[in-house]
């Protein structure tokens, strides 16, 4: 759930910068927090 949380807080930050609200993406260089488990 944190790696789905993050790509959702990149995604808003990412609107922002196209819409020119903001200047930086501070999630930039955040790594992904754990690794991805696919349901069985």
């Amino acid at each position: 759930m944190a790696n789905r949380t993050l790509a959702l807080v990149r995604k808003m930050f990412n609107f922002a910068i196209e819409h020119d609200w903001l200047d930086t993406n501070p999630c930039h260089m955040v790594r992904q927090l754990a690794a991805e488990k696919q349901r069985e």
